[in-house]
C-alpha cells in the first residue's frame, strides 16, 4: 500500500507478509548487515520514486528469487555477495535487521495463550459473581500495553498491535527514539511486553 493511500491490511495479508519474511530470512541466514555492500539499484529507484514501497518489495523478492537457497542440493554456486546485497537492500525498508535465529526466536518468544486463558477464566468467575471489576481492569491494562482484546462467546483472543506496544514501551522508558518498528525493536518489545503482561496478571500496580 502506498503511503498516500489507506492501508489495505487484513489478517490474511499479515500472514502472507510473515511467510515472505520467513522465506527471506531462510535465504540470508545469519549474514551480518554491512554498509560495505551496495543496495539493489532497482530497490533504491523504487524508494526514490515517491517511496514506492510496493514496487521496492517486489524488486526485493525478485532479487531473492535469483539466489540459490543455501540448503539447495546445487548450492555450490551460492553467492555470499548476493546475499549481503539482499540484506543491505532489505534494510532500506526496515527489513531483515535480525539474524535468522533471532527472527525465529522473536516469533516464538511471546505466546499470548496463557494470558487469554487467564482473562477467560477471570470472566467466568465474574459471570458467576456478577462482578466484572477485575475483568475490566485486565482488559484496560491489556489494551494500554498494546493488545487488542477480542471477547466473544467462543472465548478470548489477544492480538498484539506492535506499533502501539512499541510506542507504549518507549513512553514508559522515557525513550526518545524515533517511533519506527523494526525487527530489532520488535525483539525488545516482545521482552518488555512479556514482563508487562506477567505483571498485569499478577495484580501488581501498573503504569506508575
Amino acid at each position: 500500500t502506498h503511503y498516500r493511500k489507506p492501508m489495505d491490511w487484513t489478517a490474511e495479508k499479515a500472514r502472507e507478509a510473515e511467510k515472505k519474511l520467513d522465506y527471506l530470512y531462510s535465504l540470508v541466514g545469519d549474514e551480518p548487515l554491512s554498509a560495505e555492500w551496495p543496495a539493489n539499484d532497482k530497490v533504491v529507484a523504487a524508494l526514490s520514486d515517491d517511496l514506492n514501497t510496493s514496487l521496492a518489495i517486489t524488486e526485493l523478492l525478485t532479487q531473492a528469487s535469483t539466489i540459490k537457497h543455501r540448503n539447495h542440493p546445487e548450492a555450490d554456486g551460492f553467492d555470499q555477495a548476493e546475499v549481503a546485497m539482499l540484506k543491505r537492500s532489505a534494510s532500506l525498508l526496515g527489513l531483515l535487521n535480525l539474524s535468522e535465529n533471532d527472527w525465529l526466536a522473536s516469533k516464538k518468544r511471546l505466546d499470548l495463550t496463557v494470558y487469554a486463558d487467564f482473562l477467560s477464566q477471570t470472566r467466568a468467575v465474574a459471570v458467576e459473581n456478577k462482578d466484572f471489576t477485575e475483568v475490566d481492569r485486565l482488559k484496560a491494562a491489556f489494551v494500554a500495553a498494546g493488545l487488542e482484546v477480542r471477547m466473544s462467546k467462543a472465548g478470548v483472543e489477544l492480538v498484539v498491535d506492535w506499533p502501539a506496544a512499541y510506542s507504549q514501551m518507549l513512553a514508559e522508558k522515557n525513550d526518545g527514539r524515533f517511533e519506527r518498528l523494526t525487527g530489532v525493536d520488535r525483539v525488545e518489545t516482545v521482552n518488555w511486553l512479556k514482563e508487562k503482561l506477567n505483571s498485569i496478571c499478577s495484580g501488581e500496580p501498573e503504569w506508575e
